[in-house]
């Protein structure tokens, strides 16, 4: 890249950097949480209580909810990680109520996008990265959650960061990385318990690449989980309880065999109502994918096989997109190469070539945001029938 196109370039990326940050800053304005999700009232008195009671204790929440029956459909205290870091943000802050949760969102939200640009930057390079920022940046889940007093912004960047330095540590053997690898996925899970469903994708990599050395590492991560679990709960029959509410509950709860079940392609059909364009070039990339021999590098099996066992190990289970907030991160990628590889043909016009399609998707991206989760606030449950109902609302005021 030549010396001027080279400044063109960096004053972009600062651009869509800067764009990306302001929308997770301009709609922390004016948030209804009368209507919001029960999960938020549970997270607000979780954090609110950790950062304010004398004595507090996690142990205590955890006989509370234990307790009591109508808690168990309802986040429980295991997910000691985001209650933690949101009682000492708010410390910080000296807020105490639903916008400090909100505002911890948009921050673990920005600092995604930052993770993002440059684990994309690393796999591909700096052209498929600033097309793949674009589309984060206007992300309606993203942007969604990211104003919302919920974990789902702190889970995303948690797992993109896992991913991220699990490949450093694959590639260079070096035991800073492998800690780091540790310390990371053990944060993810204490963040939310469900990201136990990422551990299959790492040791198949492992087993794979036959890196053996970061299977005791995924161990000790995992075993530092189940200590820390113990130390939250008080016993392990405490925890042995939590455990057999999380698993059971929705399966027992008519309310989520009703609305969080249904065939593998569910995942696939709400990101699709949530952001149709993308789903539409990510599934022309993995037709690309499998059909051309060419796309089988490395950092695109990486990837491609994040999503897929992601993806299945989340369908064995309670359906809900935005319990796969990190799939995200895949798709946009994959939307990326798409449209980059669509143009490769005419270097002329490459530009022009790849500018169009992906202002089209962020223009809709940010109109569907706006729309679902601003005007209509799509109840913030990220289920089929909500999103059809938005759907039909949007089609209404068109």
């Amino acid at each position: 890249m030549e010396q001027g196109s080279r400044k063109y370039f960096i004053l972009l990326v600062i651009l869509v950097f800067a764009v990306g940050i302001f929308l997770r800053i301009a709609f922390l304005k004016d948030i209804d949480y009368s209507g919001s999700v029960p999960d938020e009232k549970f997270y607000l008195k979780y954090a609110s209580y950790m950062a304010v009671a004398k004595d507090a204790s996690i142990q205590a929440l955890v006989v509370d909810y234990i307790n009591g029956d109508f808690f168990h459909i309802f986040p429980s205290p295991l997910r000691a990680g985001y209650i933690v870091i949101a009682s000492y943000w708010m410390r910080l802050i000296a807020q105490f109520n639903y916008q400090a949760l909100s505002y911890m969102s948009a921050f673990f939200s920005i600092m995604s996008l930052f993770v993002g640009y440059f684990f994309t930057k690393r796999l591909f390079d700096e052209k498929i990265a600033l097309i793949s920022l674009s589309l984060l940046a206007f992300s309606p889940m993203n942007l969604a959650f990211s104003r919302r007093a919920q974990p789902e912004s702190m889970l995303y960047f948690f797992i993109i960061l896992t991913l991220w330095i699990f490949y450093e540590a694959l590639k260079k053997d070096n035991i800073a990385l492998r800690i780091a690898f540790a310390l990371s996925l053990f944060s993810a899970i204490m963040v939310k318990e469900s990201n136990l469903l990422i551990v299959p994708f790492f040791l198949i990599v492992i087993f794979w690449k036959r890196r053996f050395s970061l299977l005791v590492y995924l161990i000790l991560s995992l075993a530092a989980v189940v200590m820390s679990w113990l130390i939250v709960t008080g016993s392990l029959a405490n925890l042995a309880r939590l455990i057999e509410i999380i698993i059971t509950s929705p399966l027992t709860n008519k309310w989520a065999r009703m609305y969080l079940t249904g065939p593998i392609t569910r995942y696939g059909l709400d990101f699709f109502l949530i952001s149709p364009l993308t789903v539409i070039a990510a599934a022309a990339f993995f037709i690309w994918y499998f059909r051309d021999k060419n796309l089988w590098t490395e950092p695109c099996s990486y990837l491609v096989l994040f999503f897929i066992v992601y993806y299945l190990a989340n369908s064995l289970y309670i359906k809900n997109a935005r319990y796969v907030i990190a799939l995200d991160f895949p798709i946009r990628v994959f939307t990326a190469i798409t449209v980059y590889g669509l143009a490769s043909k005419s270097k002329a016009k490459r530009a022009l070539i790849v500018s169009a399609p992906i202002l089209l998707i962020v223009c809709l991206d940010f109109y569907i945001f706006y729309s679902f989760y601003v005007r209509n606030t799509v109840f913030y449950d990220t289920i089929t029938g909500n999103l059809i109902g938005s759907w039909e609302k949007f089609i209404l005021r068109m």
